[in-house]
């Protein structure tokens, strides 16, 4: 088979990778993030190492296509009474066309290969966002915990004047020491989350000059969203589907094997005198090993390959859905907390801190509800980060990572 057939195919291959659907958002090129991921992508370690089999495959598909036999060269001399020289050449013919069917099946796993370089590229870029999602959500845990602590420090140091002006008791002191020292607590526990977010994405790329690229505002779910249609270059499907049709070439391939390919040769030379020219032909015959076994083995590793594709099918298709539906809860509930309109954080502790003041809520009423507020204000940090690893699940399940970070999806 030509070289540039096989090109060819593989370019085909390589751009049906890249359709999506053209509902799918798209950041803007150039983004922080996108330079980020770009940047991942040439560099993490996983990714070089599938790359680098990715490219054994090639060669491996190019070595596949190559003629199964060589030429033999055959010198004879002998010399008694009578000197007799002989040259000849001999060559095996591949009759049944072995050469094809292992050519096939070359080009099936090099496309196989290809797939798997693009399921790497999507894990480390889910996974780099992923820890993204994190560093930042940590970063407002460990900015919300700092708050706490101013809070609960301002409320201690007014709680020990206003005892020693005698308004209120020593027990309103202690609870208010409490508070404090559970606050400190929590705040060294995000802090020590948020140092560790920021040290796991060092194991993805350098920081770069400006920091960590800040999170994009998250799309709307559209109507498409469950659409099967999506999945149809997924890698892992493609994967599954062209180790499948490798098997199918290779059970071909054992077919063809048990077909014996003959050899001929042509031979000439001098006996004396005279002139010698000769012809030969040999055929292997296949009677004590017929080869069945082999078929059956090639068989039954089509069949299982056949099954593991379409099991692949209805898995893809069951964590689109899940995904979707994720995606879609998570994100209304955002939208809703967002659009509650409840008042600021400062206001809020205002309010309480008047109430207390004025005798209408207790220390242990003020502290009650201090600490719902703050809880609310974290819960709704944990609402952003579950968006997102919604987001970012979604497009996994989908395989639209690098349509979505606008990145040419290329080996």
């Amino acid at each position: 088979m030509h070289k540039m057939y096989i090109f060819a195919l593989l370019c085909v291959f390589a751009t049906s990778l890249q359709a999506a659907p053209s509902n799918i958002p798209q950041l803007n090129p150039g983004s922080q993030l996108q330079q980020l991921a770009q940047t991942v992508l040439l560099e993490h370690p996983d990714l070089q190492a599938a790359r680098a089999e990715y490219n054994a495959a090639l060669a491996q598909m190019r070595a596949a296509d190559q003629p199964l036999y060589n030429p033999e060269l055959e010198i004879d001399i002998e010399k008694t009474d009578i000197k007799t020289s002989s040259l000849g050449i001999n060559q095996a013919i591949d009759w049944s066309d072995k050469r094809g069917a292992q050519a096939t099946a070359g080009q099936a796993k090099a496309k196989a290969a290809l797939a798997q370089l693009r399921q790497t590229q999507i894990n480390v870029l889910s996974e780099l966002l992923n820890q993204l999602s994190r560093y930042h959500h940590a970063g407002a845990q460990a900015s919300l915990a700092k708050q706490r602590v101013e809070l609960l420090n301002n409320f201690y140091q007014l709680a020990r004047q206003r005892f020693e002006a005698g308004d209120v008791g020593r027990s309103d002191v202690d609870l208010a020491r409490m508070a404090l020292s559970e606050a400190q607590m929590q705040s060294a526990s995000a802090v020590s989350d948020a140092y560790a977010a920021s040290t796991a994405l060092l194991t993805y790329s350098s920081k770069p000059a400006d920091g960590w690229p800040q999170l994009p505002a998250l799309p709307q779910p559209w109507d498409g969203i469950k659409d099967p249609e999506t999945l149809k270059t997924h890698p892992l499907l493609q994967q599954s589907l062209w180790q499948f049709r490798a098997s199918q070439s290779q059970l071909e391939l054992a077919r063809r094997q048990s077909h014996a390919d003959p050899t001929i040769g042509l031979r000439g030379g001098k006996e004396a005198d005279e002139s010698l020219l000769g012809f030969s032909f040999s055929m292997p015959l296949n009677f004590r090993n017929t080869f069945k076994a082999e078929i059956e083995a090639a068989a039954a590793a089509s069949l299982s390959a056949e099954q593991n594709w379409i099991q692949a099918r209805r898995l893809a298709s069951a964590r689109l859905e899940s995904a979707s539906q994720r995606y879609q809860l998570t994100y209304a509930a955002l939208q809703d907390w967002q659009s509650a309109g409840l008042a600021s954080l400062k206001g809020q502790t205002q309010l309480l801190k008047r109430l207390w003041e004025s005798g209408e809520l207790s220390t242990t009423e003020y502290l009650v509800q201090l600490q719902q507020t703050l809880d609310t204000r974290s819960s709704a940090i944990e609402l952003q980060q579950s968006a997102w690893d919604a987001w970012t699940d979604w497009l996994k399940a989908a395989g639209q990572l690098h349509h979505w970070l606008a990145i040419n999806n290329k080996a």
